[in-house]
């Protein structure tokens, strides 16, 4: 395997983006279990997109007690509930028909009621719950988590959430948290994988702050389809 960037070197590097979502999967339910255990309640923060459906679908649920998980959204767009691109049924479908006990509290984004409405609505939601626990995210080849995207990158904000009215992917309104209550989180879980993340890497490695450099993941997944044919010299000291 080719050298990675210092930035990255103590990172390890998986095989395959199956191994990085198994990885990630086991680690999501250990993190859960070591929550509980401290706490007796656990807060889980996910975001949409397909590498977290992945890890999703991959955790045994019998291993959890999901009574005492709550379950909200990074994000969400404003479409109709129940529309099939929304987040929340990406996370329902992947999860939820497979647990046989008590379903987690799953905390949706009022998003149906555009983006305004909805990311105040979401903000008096969430005040009223615990931080953030754990934050599990897929991260956009762009560099854009939740979304929070290069060109609407919130940095500054003091939200809890805010409306997104020109997000470069469509739809163009959204709901999203914002980059510091993403980072009140003990642990954030970022997944980046495949060969259409080679050149978002290659970006990363140069040192380019985009929205998920901010986030600071404690645990990156990456695969050797991301970092591959990247080698140290071509970054420099």
């Amino acid at each position: 395997m080719a050298s990675i960037h210092p930035v990255f070197s103590h990172i390890p590097i998986f095989a395959s983006e199956e191994e990085a979502f198994d990885t990630a999967a086991e680690n999501v339910v250990r993190f859960i279990h070591k929550q509980i255990a401290t706490d007796k309640i656990c807060h889980l923060v996910l975001s949409g997109g397909r590498s977290v459906s992945e890890v999703l679908q991959r955790i045994d649920p019998g291993r959890v007690d999901w009574e005492k998980v709550i379950i909200s959204l990074t994000d969400e767009r404003c479409l109709p509930i129940g529309n099939s691109e929304r987040n929340d049924q990406m996370i329902h479908f992947s999860l939820f028909p497979r647990i046989n006990s008590r379903l987690p509290k799953l905390l949706t984004i009022p998003a149906e009621l555009g983006p305004t409405l909805g990311a105040d609505q979401y903000c008096r939601d969430l005040f009223q719950m615990r931080s953030p626990d754990i934050v599990l995210l897929g991260v956009g080849s762009d560099g854009h988590v939740a979304s929070i995207f290069p060109s609407n990158h919130d940095s500054e904000s003091s939200e809890i959430a805010i409306p997104i009215t020109e997000s470069p992917k469509p739809p163009e309104s959204r709901v999203s948290l914002t980059l510091r209550y993403l980072h009140a989180a003990p642990r954030r879980m970022a997944i980046l994988t495949g060969k259409d993340k080679r050149t978002l890497f290659d970006r990363l490695c140069r040192g380019q702050l985009l929205p998920v450099i901010d986030f600071e993941p404690t645990d990156w997944y990456l695969d050797i389809n991301a970092t591959s044919g990247l080698v140290t010299e071509d970054y420099g000291d």
